[in-house]
């Protein structure tokens, strides 16, 4: 009569075991460098569609985020015109992902963006892991949450190719 009730626990624990598991060995989050191109001067407009793209992924939790400045990125890249980033190559933004200088981790995908809501623009590009890019153009009023939406395309171009 008392291994019914022994079994039972058992059972139980071990069920519980599985449900508990989330992830499996070698999950791990894309590692992202996001690098805002936006000139100067920035309008108060376009400083929030900047919060909203990176509150959008820095929230994801498939993506851990990484930054880089604009001046820091052309002296890595060796660019000169940061306004003219929707026409680079990609062996430019490749360069920047496998750079040993840029962080400690190897960068799985970049993205740029600029973002100017008063111009009626945003602009993003993103090298994905499989080596392709996308480019994202929006033309005519960037509304007030535009930027979570561009986040979430982000990250749906960096996943391509992604293996972890």
């Amino acid at each position: 009569m008392r291994r019914l009730p022994l079994a039972c626990i058992a059972l139980w624990v071990f069920a519980a075991c599985l449900w508990s598991a989330t992830t499996e060995a070698g999950d791990r989050p894309i590692e992202l460098l996001l690098v805002n191109m936006t000139p100067d001067p920035v309008s108060a407009e376009s400083r929030r569609c900047s919060a909203e793209i990176r509150r959008g992924l820095q929230r994801n939790e498939v993506a851990r985020l990484h930054q880089l400045g604009e001046t820091a990125m052309l002296a890595r890249t060796g660019r000169s015109d940061p306004r003219d980033f929707m026409q680079w190559p990609t062996a430019v933004l490749t360069a920047l992902r496998t750079s040993e200088s840029t962080h400690e981790v190897r960068l799985d995908a970049v993205a740029f963006f600029d973002c100017r809501p008063e111009a009626e623009a945003l602009s993003v590009v993103v090298l994905a892991p499989s080596g392709g890019t996308a480019h994202i153009v929006l033309s005519g009023p960037v509304p007030v949450g535009r930027g979570r939406f561009v986040a979430e395309r982000i990250v749906q171009h960096a996943w391509i190719g992604f293996s972890p």
